[in-house]
């Protein structure tokens, strides 16, 4: 009788890496849906800050696990601002857009980019 061979865990890492990437890239995809949406009305914008929150919130939780800690940092900005923008507020639509790009650039990328980038990101954005 043979004995059961041992997991190939970088090949289960790598599988949920590439699962992480096809969600991730889904949440970027409903970011833009959301904020097209806002763009689009001027009232009745809850549930659009509503999904931007979520979505960015989804990215927050899950990118870390998989080394990718400056779509955590984008996405919690990201949710933050969503969270705290009241539905008649005015909402920072060019920044959160930006946001949405460049954690799109990184998933296209598939590699952490340098901290000073995302520090001068965030920097830009929150100025």
């Amino acid at each position: 009788m043979t004995a059961p061979s041992e997991p190939d865990f970088q090949a289960i890492v790598d599988g949920m890496r590439e699962k992480f990437l096809v969600y991730a890239r889904d949440n970027i995809t409903e970011l833009y849906a959301a904020l097209d949406a806002i763009a689009a009305c001027s009232e009745s914008r809850e549930k659009h800050l509503a999904a931007v929150q979520r979505h960015a919130h989804s990215i927050k939780g899950a990118a870390g696990t998989f080394g990718f800690m400056s779509m955590t940092r984008i996405a919690m900005a990201l949710e933050e601002i969503s969270r705290s923008t009241e539905p008649d507020d005015e909402f920072p639509l060019w920044s959160c857009r930006r946001m949405v790009q460049v954690m799109d650039k990184i998933l296209s990328a598939r590699e952490e980019p340098a901290t000073e980038t995302v520090d001068a990101l965030l920097n830009e954005l929150a100025a």
